[in-house]
């Protein structure tokens, strides 16, 4: 078995069961702000961009650091942000990725000076006929951006994401911790971090409460 197939199914093995109740803005247009009158509102990473109202799309929810401040157990970054996903908004996402008939985009909110980027997804490879019935929601997808310049690595086992991007030879990460009974997903530069590096399919939901 190779190295990226035994990664995939560690996040099988390794994933941690959660759900988040946060609803996203559905529009084609860009997310209010925030305000006072409306607190349940939330604003969206990269939503001065237009999309594609008739393509899946994840709209990355723009969360404040300080959700995580009660891991203390959790090494943070420098230059860290932190973000959620709205959980069947994924779902229906990463389901219709597996519809090869069409050629499907994801938006990356990435630290400067990359900022958002889109990469046009495809299969990684790395899941065989057998693996994919025994593990029908998982998905594991591979990009570029637009330019060329940058590589994603997308997975998602049916309840949360993890990425990897590749550009301008630094890694980026996008990894999944639960905090609270929710997940969040921190973005960050490997370079602005103490982690060791190690196969990206590996390892799990980092967890606390």
């Amino acid at each position: 078995m190779n190295r990226a197939l035994t990664g995939v199914l560690a996040l099988v093995i390794t994933s941690a069961s959660c759900s988040s109740p946060k609803k996203t803005t559905t529009a084609n247009t860009p997310a209010p702000a925030v305000n006072k009158q409306e607190p349940h509102r939330k604003n969206i990473a990269c939503g001065g961009i237009m999309k594609d109202a008739k393509q899946p799309r994840l709209d990355w929810i723009i969360e404040d650091n300080s959700v995580l401040d009660s891991i203390t157990t959790l090494p943070k970054p420098d230059g860290y942000k932190v973000y959620s996903l709205d959980t069947l908004q994924a779902r229906e996402f990463f389901r219709q990725t597996k519809d090869t008939s069409q050629k499907l985009s994801v938006m990356i909110p990435l630290p400067a000076p990359l900022g958002c980027r889109v990469y046009v997804l495809s299969s990684s490879g790395v899941m065989n006929a057998k693996l994919a019935e025994k593990y029908p929601d998982l998905v594991a997808l591979q990009g570029s951006d637009q330019q060329g310049t940058s590589q994603l690595r997308l997975n998602y086992d049916g309840k949360w994401v993890k990425g990897q991007v590749l550009s301008g030879g630094k890694t980026y990460l996008v990894n999944p911790v639960r905090s609270n009974g929710v997940i969040y997903y921190m973005v960050y530069a490997r370079s602005d971090s103490k982690e060791v590096k190690e196969p990206f399919e590996g390892g799990g939901v980092k967890t606390t409460k």
